[in-house]
């Protein structure tokens, strides 16, 4: 806020007494916020008339021009509203701020839209509007998280250039709830992708315990492979992101291998029909499960020598 008779930037700025003109020797109680002056407890008296400062005169410190209410005492750097790493501004109230002000708690908006928003909020029922604008810079990071009992925190992990792209989308401009329901709906989706990434992790887990296992326990190994052939098709099914075709060719291959050397050519040879009722053929064809397809192969030859006792 600027005075319109100077020029001169509207902070800091005079206080008078209403009565006398006198300048106040403080922040008057009326104009400070619900809370501060419940807190202080102390009336400020106009040390020239001795009245008690119930409200005051905003005035400019340069030519004593008043300035308009509601007035805000924000003191806004001037290059503010040009920074270049701000994505967006966010409007946010005290607890007891009136109405009206509560009303726009929570608009989020790109820059083009900062002369719309200027402080103080215009319709605003108090002397002194005590609600900012913040601008988030582009390299902050800021989502919403919910503890078990409902206490809402703001944290990090969500690039705020993200939110701005959302804005554009909605107008440059929308609402706290708004916003907040697009961070829990991207949280809800990391959280998703990370129990995802964990039970993948734990599905080739079982490939490398197993793997160790094969030359000393290979039935604990065969079973390890299963385990694992199990917690893929149990990705596929819960998070629809389709059979990893390149990790279960290894498992299979592997598990056919250590069913062979211990002759149970039969059980390998189910392996594979059970591999090809997932759909295989119609993954990708991979070098290993190539190898698959040759195994197979000799496989029925070795069954059908031993089932003819060739």
């Amino acid at each position: 806020m600027y005075c319109t008779k100077c020029g001169r930037k509207g902070f800091p700025v005079r206080l008078a007494c209403l009565k006398c003109n006198a300048a106040l020797p403080g922040l008057p109680a009326a104009l400070d916020t619900p809370n501060r002056r419940k807190q202080s407890g102390e009336p400020v008296i106009c040390q020239n008339c001795g009245a008690v400062a119930s409200d005051a005169r905003i005035a400019c410190l340069g030519c004593d021009q008043s300035f308009p209410r509601p007035f805000t005492f924000h003191d806004y750097d001037p290059e503010f509203e040009n920074a270049p790493g701000i994505a967006y501004f966010v409007i946010r109230c005290y607890d007891e701020a009136c109405d009206a002000c509560k009303e726009m708690d929570g608009v989020c908006f790109t820059p083009e839209h900062l002369p719309r928003y200027r402080m103080p909020i215009k319709t605003c029922k108090n002397a002194a509007c005590w609600c900012a604008i913040f601008g988030i810079d582009a390299d902050s990071e800021a989502f919403f998280s919910y503890d078990p009992d409902g206490t809402r925190h703001a944290l990090g992990g969500q690039p705020a250039v993200e939110f701005a792209e959302l804005l554009r989308r909605f107008g440059g401009v929308s609402t706290d709830p708004r916003a907040v329901a697009y961070f829990e709906a991207q949280e809800a989706a990391r959280q998703l992708e990370r129990e995802r990434s964990d039970l993948e992790h734990a599905a080739w887990g079982k490939f490398g315990e197993a793997y160790a296992r094969e030359k000393d326990h290979p039935e604990e190994a065969v079973s390890l492979y299963r385990e694992g052939v199990q917690l893929y098709k149990g990705l596929a099914e819960k998070y629809a992101v389709g059979l990893d075709w390149c990790h279960l060719d290894y498992i299979y291959d592997r598990l056919m291998l250590v069913l062979a050397r211990c002759r149970k050519e039969e059980e390998a040879l189910s392996e594979v029909a059970a591999y090809r009722a997932f759909g295989r053929e119609a993954g990708p064809m991979s070098v290993t499960w190539e190898a698959i397809l040759k195994r197979e192969q000799r496989l029925k030859r070795a069954l059908s020598r031993k089932e003819t006792g060739a």
